[in-house]
């Protein structure tokens, strides 16, 4: 039997956690506020839909996120399945779901969309402490994505 050297400080197990403390819940909101929201458009997807509905496309994103950051995700997928029913561009529903589920989350806060070669189609695409980002970190090759991604 190895003994504990007493002036080891003793880590703290899930038990000894306050799941509860609000000190604990603010801390942690603080730190979510704020995320850059960066969609990537495929190339082939644009080019199938064309230059019109690409327009179309971002111009639906950017309406509904602004209208519905907060809001219910239902009324954010309605609003996106109407809008590109209208200009006749199809996405699967799983998509608009998930993207739905991103323009509504109230903790949000910059949308950036650009095509997946990097060219920036609506947003300010840099980090939030005021840094640069690699336009396509995002993308498998690049040498900037991080490993865990």
């Amino acid at each position: 039997m190895s003994k504990v050297n007493e002036n080891t400080p003793q880590r703290k197990t899930t038990d000894d956690v306050n799941v509860n403390d609000g000190d604990l819940h603010s801390r942690r909101g603080a730190a979510e506020e704020g995320r850059q929201l960066r969609l990537s458009v495929n190339t082939a997807f644009a080019e199938q839909i064309g230059e019109e509905g690409v327009a179309s496309y971002v111009a639906t994103i950017v309406e509904v996120g602004q209208r519905h950051q907060g809001a219910d995700v239902a009324d954010a997928v309605e609003a996106l399945r109407s809008s590109w029913d209208r200009a006749g561009i199809a996405v699967p529903d799983i998509e608009t779901r998930r993207l739905a589920e991103q323009l509504a989350d109230p903790t949000r806060a910059d949308l950036v969309i650009a095509l997946d070669d990097g060219r920036v189609l609506h947003g300010d695409d840099r980090l939030g402490e005021g840094g640069n980002r690699s336009a396509r970190q995002d993308e498998p090759g690049d040498p900037d994505r991080p490993a865990y991604s």
